[in-house]
């Protein structure tokens, strides 16, 4: 039987004595049954709708970036693997990712570890992922990030906030 299915059961059988009770249905056998009693049945029909859900667990995620002078003259900084996300979803469909861009020394960032590349200016982005496998998935992603021209050497708060949300929900972070 399928969770879902599983999950009903006891509404079912809290149903089941109402039911009874209202001479929709025969009583039970170890309950007398009144002399005027009229026999019958009744349909029920029961139906769900199942909400989907997405959580995120960071398992591993850079809390800075650090840019040298080589990286300066390149033009970018590539950080591989940058974090490791674990996914719980019960959404054959998929789910979002959503990323934010802080912006500073950061231009525009190339995604990689989605089932295709993401290019994110500053501020927010997001692309569909649909998992592999449910209701586990598991996200590497790296980040190639464009520097702006007056970038410095230095340490910096990491520029990339991610979240996810189901195909119709909210977003779900860290």
């Amino acid at each position: 039987m399928r969770p879902f299915a599983r999950s009903l059961l006891p509404l079912l059988a809290a149903l089941a004595p109402v039911l009874a009770e209202s001479r929709a249905l025969p009583a039970a056998p170890d309950r007398p049954r009144d002399a005027d009693a009229a026999e019958g049945s009744c349909a029920l029909s029961v139906s769900a709708r199942v909400v989907p859900y997405v959580r995120l667990e960071s398992v591993r995620q850079d809390a800075e970036l650090e840019v040298t002078s080589a990286e300066i003259a390149r033009g970018y900084v590539e950080v591989w693997p940058a974090a490791r996300l674990s996914v719980r979803t019960n959404s054959v469909e998929g789910y979002f990712v959503n990323f934010e861009l802080h912006g500073g020394v950061i231009r525009r960032a190339e995604v990689f570890g989605l089932a295709r590349e993401a290019s994110l200016e500053p501020g927010r982005g997001r692309v569909r992922r649909v998992p592999a496998e449910i209701p586990r998935d598991s996200l590497d992603l790296g980040f190639r990030f464009h520097l702006a021209p007056d970038t410095r050497p230095g340490v910096y708060p990491w520029p990339v906030s991610i979240s996810l949300s189901a195909l119709d929900g909210e977003p779900s972070g860290p």
